[in-house]
């Protein structure tokens, strides 16, 4: 499970995405993706058109403009291919982006650090164990039935599809933004 944790800087970020790269001995899929239980914003996970190897993350609410905490904001399992040899396999992020409550960008202010997956050699043999006493069914994690299974209780992944009307207007009110920094000339400070 690779963790993807945010420092703000003291910013105010309200949302974030960003695209998670990954080799080929390495895989994931959206629905492994989860948002920490303290995060108020949603996780939305997808491949990109015609892209496996690259897993487009978007971390936000629309209902809540509450800033995103410098913590871990989600995780991602990835699972390692059998033959996989030892070694470190980078998971990189790039396309960035962020913006506060307000809806205004951060992108030249926000960057993400890659992250790797370091697969060690092959696992020890298995240690013989003795046998259970019969009163003992093998149960784990708390499993009152005594056969070991579990319900996952994690909620069924969401499609993209219903944030398209959000995705236009954030992409309309940047573009208007640009529009009226082009009229509005403002002095810039610039130290070389």
């Amino acid at each position: 499970m690779l963790a993807v944790a945010l420092g703000t800087g003291g910013l105010a970020i309200a949302g974030l995405q960003l695209d998670m790269l990954f080799p080929d001995v390495v895989s994931t899929t959206p629905e492994e993706c989860r948002v920490t239980a303290d995060i108020a914003q949603q996780l939305y996970a997808a491949f990109p058109a015609g892209a496996e190897e690259v897993l487009r993350i978007l971390l936000l609410s629309l209902t809540s403009l509450e800033p995103l905490p410098s913590a871990p904001l989600f995780s991602c399992t990835f699972h390692i291919r059998g033959d996989a040899p030892a070694g470190r396999y980078p998971i990189a992020c790039e396309r960035p982006g962020a913006s506060t409550p307000e809806g205004s960008p951060l992108d030249d202010a926000f960057r993400c650090l890659a992250g790797a997956v370091v697969v060690a050699g092959p696992p020890p043999a298995p240690t013989p164990s003795a046998t259970p006493d019969s009163g003992d069914r093998g149960t784990t994690g708390g499993s009152a039935s005594g056969n070991g299974c579990q319900v996952d209780p994690r909620p069924p992944t969401q499609s993209l599809l219903p944030l398209l009307p959000l995705a236009l207007l954030l992409i309309g009110r940047r573009l208007w933004a640009a529009r009226l920094r082009r009229r509005v000339r403002r002095p810039v400070a610039r130290i070389n």
